[in-house]
């Protein structure tokens, strides 16, 4: 959970939060 580091790199961390779907669809096939 690096949500207070991510605030200064909004902008780069913008684009991996923009497809969090596919990473909690993916995560739930793992389980």
């Amino acid at each position: 959970m690096d949500e207070p580091k991510v605030s200064p790199s909004t902008a780069p961390s913008t684009a991996n939060y923009e497809q969090p779907d596919n990473q909690i669809q993916m995560g739930k096939f793992i389980l």
